[in-house]
């Protein structure tokens, strides 16, 4: 069983109970894992409701038919997301499923540990008598057109209705619920079964017998009714037999109109729209491979038909795919139904690609089968229009139209990878997993996914408009955006969030935004914000991961009908490493838990218990929260440079000087300090600082470059609530080795707040992806350099740092330099000397020593107080930042305390020595660094007087 040491964030929110240990995981003990899940739940009973009888029945399998049982829990499903696994334990009533009630716990299975746990159990339920006769009939057809209200339709244009499956459940009716969008009373052609962009039936209205938040048995089928000719569309219905009323309603599909492209011209910054002319738009067309397409046939024609997607008619009117021979060129002007196939294809099978490069296998696509059918020209639902139709295990096809209402010279809405996205990335992914094409709180996470792959290099004027293109012609209130405000509104504790998919936000298109916005926060956090491509598609890249791993761990049951619930899916899904196929590499996990739940907060989310809703206010910091302050005041926003914390400095005595750092001294006991803050809003107690140093360098890896303090750590005095003044900590004893500034690095923890070295991380882990991302870590690469000019020229001679390859792969390693205004137009000029000067490749784990040399230019005044002073320096990894070093003209410096042997070639040549005396192989050294010496040396007796 689990140790009962609990981390609980804000247990109780919306009805729902949880509890979060991702700060702090539980240790499982030997044993069975679900033996241990279920004496977790034991231990944590009374806080669930959960009685002797719940725990004992919670291994057993789901009944098929009614038992004499009234509540009870069974388990579900064990979802095994690489090394996270969820274990569903569904409330039942009478042996059935209670639809979207129970308990799951959440466990990373690699490291033994339980990340957190969830209800969306009922305190109580009372279900009316039923007719158990009724129950076990199967569905006849005729009943179900009738409950569905479809009768005439079935009769007049004969539409056949199959049924794929039916089961029995408990379902809580809520009336507001019944359909994804209001039914419309005004019976039209197309108002019948579309509403606002949504499938709906022309249900009859529930009968008086039937009460808003009774609980009752009904039958779920899924059925095939489609409301086109020859065009399949998969319903789920809840039928309350002794009526025949339908309680519930949705289809699997989504019909996303007038949607807009990932690289359409806007976003290309041509300017182009929509309407424009063939030959401008031909003219910006991108040259790509098409890759998994099977080979040509025997007579070398060669299809848009791969192992992923195939292209297909699956829905009128009939346009046949284009074929081609050697060389094999898919090459179409912009405005024809060829091109419209060639950008499903690349679209389609690029996005599944992607999720299979991101290591999540096959197994992530659960039910669908491959190839995925995918129609280049789909008019069924609308002339502008793309949908993704599923089932409840996976995708059946994705289906696009035009991107406007020219169908004389067509232009496809597929042309844009955001459709794409949206559709497969929001609804295809929920079919695989959840059951349905919507969360319980949200249309999807299709427009968070859109935004933060099509972020990184856009162009587009605004950057914060999810769909720019084809939108161009809509009423401001039609527009889609994801940078939304709590105080507009548009937070998580507003009007819109507690009511998604009623008349006020019809199908969830409003909480969308609002979850767009919260994980395009996160994006820029992690290094959307960066002026780096590169970094801004490290980022992406790895936020999108995060919410498909997040979406990966949840199933029917767990489907989430809050922000606060899909919230605690994704720091599940950041505990674990994530091995990334393609390119091959793995990352650490845990080191985005706290930077996931600022994004939330940000938007109205984590607000404190109690405080009345709906308002438009921001959310609550955690309880306790205490930081070192690198700037950001404790927060999350993007940090550039995360190597420069000005609450950690030295003294070369006791006494912390007012925070004036000062130059270390090599080879003598140095003192340093650092500043403690907390932001949470209750008292941090049972506070520790820890201090470590290393080689100055980039690319530094904790644990393995850093080293402890000799004073290792020290208690600190209890903070205030909400204290941003805070204490200064220290003096921490310390002596450097190293001449050129060694690098400080300082964590605090509290009880309830554990720093992310405490146990969170899953692994070595770099310093860029590391200290930005978790307040409770400051780090210090900050070193004075004198101010006269023979001082900043001796300051610079040799003088080195360190650089280490942070990437399991050989990178091309780039140096920036920039030297303040004042010296740099007078023609100073600082050097990397060292071999390969500021480019050069390194191999996956190297570690190589860099050297800079200054050169003087024009004498200047460098002791004037209000000038930049900084000598900064970047280092980049395959165009991602990670780290720096900076230098700071101190004016009461005249010349540098160590100066770095302009001749220190000795060194090297002792190494040498050495290396032959110890009859090594020649090797040429890149560096030295002196951690331990230990020489033992054995005399010859005969020889010695001892």
């Amino acid at each position: 069983m689990a140790t009962k040491k609990l981390i609980k964030n804000d247990d109780s929110f919306d009805g729902k109970r949880q509890l979060n240990h991702n700060a702090l995981p539980l240790v499982l003990k030997e044993g069975s894992v679900l033996k241990s899940v279920i004496d977790y739940l034991h231990d944590n009973a009374a806080y669930y409701n959960l009685s002797k009888d719940d725990l004992e029945k919670m291994p057993l399998q789901l009944e098929e038919r009614i038992i004499e049982e009234k509540s009870s829990f069974r388990l579900e499903a064990q979802k095994d997301t690489s090394d996270v696994v969820t274990y569903v334990f569904v409330q039942t009533y009478f042996g059935l499923p209670v639809w979207e009630a129970g308990v799951a716990v959440t466990v990373n299975k690699k490291r033994e540990s339980i990340l957190s746990s969830i209800s969306s159990a009922y305190d109580e339920i009372e279900v009316a008598n039923v007719n158990k006769a009724a129950l076990s009939k199967k569905t006849e057809l005729g009943f179900l057109h009738k409950s569905l209200g479809i009768e005439a339709e079935v009769r007049e244009k004969k539409r056949e209705v199959k049924i794929e499956s039916e089961r029995l459940l408990v379902y809580k009716y809520e009336e507001k619920k019944r359909t994804i969008v209001p039914l419309r009373h005004e019976k039209t052609e197309k108002d019948n079964f579309e509403n606002d962009g949504e499938f709906i039936l022309p249900l009859p209205p529930v009968p008086d017998s039937i009460k808003d938040g009774n609980f009752y048995v009904v039958k779920e089928i899924i059925f095939d009714f489609p409301i086109v000719v020859n065009a399949s569309l998969i319903w789920r219905a809840f039928i309350e037999l002794q009526t025949g009323a339908v309680l519930f309603l949705r289809a699997f599909g989504s019909n996303a109109t007038a949607m807009v492209f990932d690289r359409d011209p806007i976003t290309k910054g041509s300017g182009l729209v929509p309407s424009s002319s063939d030959a401008l738009l031909t003219g910006i067309r991108d040259s790509v491979t098409l890759s998994n397409l099977n080979a040509p046939s025997s007579g070398g024609v060669q299809s848009l038909a791969g192992s992923l997607v195939s292209i297909q008619e699956v829905e009128s009117p009939t346009i046949a795919a284009p074929t081609t021979n050697s060389p094999y060129s898919f090459a179409y002007n912009a405005r024809t139904d060829n091109f419209a196939a060639v950008n499903v294809y690349h679209h389609c099978n690029g996005f599944l690609q992607l999720i299979l490069d991101m290591g999540f296998g096959m197994s992530y696509f659960n039910g669908t089968a491959f190839p995925v059918p995918c129609d280049q020209k789909a008019f069924s639902y609308g002339t502008v229009n793309g949908y993704c139709l599923g089932n409840s295990t996976g995708i059946t096809s994705v289906n696009f139209a035009l991107a406007d209402n020219n169908t004389a010279s067509p232009l496809s809405i597929a042309a844009d990878k955001r459709v794409v996205l949206h559709e497969i990335g929001g609804h295809g992914v929920l079919y695989c997993h959840v059951g349905s094409a919507n969360f319980g709180f949200s249309h999807s996470a299709g427009d968070s996914i859109a935004a933060i792959l099509s972020d990184p290099g856009s162009l587009a004027p605004d950057r914060f408009e999810t769909f720019p293109f084809t939108f161009l012609s809509l009423p401001a209130t039609s527009r889609r955006f994801h940078n939304r405000t709590p105080a507009s509104g548009w937070g998580w504790a507003g009007s819109i969030a507690l009511n998604p998919f009623s008349s006020s936000d019809p199908g969830g298109y409003n909480n969308e935004q609002i979850l767009s916005t919260t994980l395009f926060r996160l994006y820029r956090s992690m290094g959307g914000d960066s002026a780096d491509l590169n970094t801004q598609r490290f980022a992406s890249r790895f936020a999108v991961y995060l919410i498909l791993k997040a979406i990966g761990t949840l199933t029917t049951t767990t489907n989430p009908a809050t922000a606060r619930a899909f919230e605690l899916a994704m720091e599940n899904g950041d505990a674990a490493d994530w091995n990334s196929q393609s390119p091959l590499e793995t990352h650490a996990g845990g080191a985005y838990m706290k930077v996931i739940r600022w994004a939330f907060e940000k938007q109205g989310a984590f607000q404190l218990a109690g405080t009345a809703t709906p308002n438009n206010n921001a959310g609550n910091p955690p309880p306790v929260d205490v930081y070192i302050n690198d700037g950001r005041n404790g927060e999350y926003d993007y940090q550039p440079n995360h190597w420069s914390c000005q609450d950690i400095w030295n003294r070369t005595t006791i006494g912390d000087g007012g925070g004036v750092h000062e130059e270390p001294i090599m080879g003598q006991t140095n003192y340093a300090y650092v500043r403690i803050k907390n932001r949470g809003y209750q008292a941090a107690t049972g506070i520790i600082v820890k201090g470590y140093h290393c080689n100055p360098g980039v690319g530094l890896e904790f644990p393995n470059d850093w080293i402890a303090m000799t004073t290792p750590q020290l208690s600190a005095s209890n903070l205030a609530a909400n204290d941003n003044v805070g204490e200064i900590v220290g003096p921490f004893e310390w002596e450097p080795s190293q001449i050129g500034h060694e690098c400080m690095f300082f964590t605090v923890s509290a009880t309830g707040d554990p720093c992310n070295t405490d146990g969170r991380v899953t692994g070595p882990i770099p310093e860029w992806r590391l200290v930005p991302h978790d307040n409770n870590i400051g780090q210090r690469n900050v070193a004075p350099v004198a101010s006269t000019s023979e001082g900043l020229k001796a300051s610079f001679e040799n003088r080195p740092f360190w650089i280490r390859n942070t990437f399991d792969r050989k990178v091309k390693v780039e140096i920036n330099i920039k030297l303040p205004d004042i010296i740099s137009k007078d023609n100073w000029k600082l050097s990397i000397i060292s071999e390969g000067g500021q480019s050069f490749y390194m191999n996956a784990g190297e570690r190589k020593q860099v050297r800079m040399r200054m050169t003087a230019g024009n004498p200047v005044d460098l002791k004037k107080e209000a000038i930049n002073k900084n000598i900064e320096i970047v280092v980049k990894q395959d165009g991602i930042v990670v780290g720096g070093m900076n230098y700071y003209i101190d004016p009461l410096m005249e010349f540098p305390s160590h100066q770095i042997d302009n001749e220190s070639t000795n060194c090297f040549k002792t190494a040498n020595s050495l290396i032959k005396c110890l009859d090594l192989p020649n090797t040429k050294i890149k560096s030295i660094t002196v951690r331990k010496i230990n020489i033992d040396i054995t005399f010859d007796n005969e020889n010695c007087d001892c």
